[in-house]
């Protein structure tokens, strides 16, 4: 009970020693309070963190079918809704504006990641941008996005004259 507490006073260093020392990261109190359930209720990223770090159950319920998730949305705690869909929690039965947005944000930074993968290879492998290697390799790379992200919407790209 006590990272249960120690979650709900907001206190991360505490968070952080109690699971250093093995503490059940999803140990719930007689309601079925999580300490992820009361991190995302304050707020606390870096507590959310170090719970999820630690093998937190991102869907665990109450009592009453709640998760953490749930507690972030009905509190209106952006930035634990972010923490919490990032990590994996499952966001049937929630409804809040920003969880589509936090969504497509996380999905355009795969994207982005993905091409700067794309970059540091070409570079990698001293492409010239303007030569048929790099137009075949990014050709390929773009069908593979599509094929995974389903489109390349990106506000970025500038030269769409190789979509033909």
């Amino acid at each position: 009970m006590l990272l249960i507490k120690a979650a709900e006073l907001n206190n991360v260093s505490h968070v952080k020693a109690l699971l250093a020392s093995k503490v059940n990261p999803n140990m719930q109190d007689n309601i079925g309070d999580t300490a992820l359930m009361w991190a995302a209720y304050k707020n606390n990223v870096e507590c959310i963190n170090a719970l999820v770090k630690a093998g937190a159950d991102l869907n665990i319920h109450d009592i009453k079918g709640r998760t953490a998730l749930y507690w972030a949305v009905h509190y209106n705690r952006v930035e634990a809704i972010k923490a919490l869909i990032k990590a994996g929690a499952n966001d049937s039965g929630c409804s809040h504006p920003a969880i589509d947005t936090i969504r497509l944000s996380i999905e355009n930074q795969e994207l982005k990641n993905k091409l700067k993968e794309l970059e540091e290879t070409i570079h990698e492998l001293e492409i010239r941008p303007d030569g048929p290697k790099y137009l075949a390799y990014k050709a390929h790379f773009r069908r593979q996005v599509i094929d995974n992200f389903g489109s390349l919407d990106s506000d970025d790209d500038d030269d769409d004259d190789d979509k033909n």
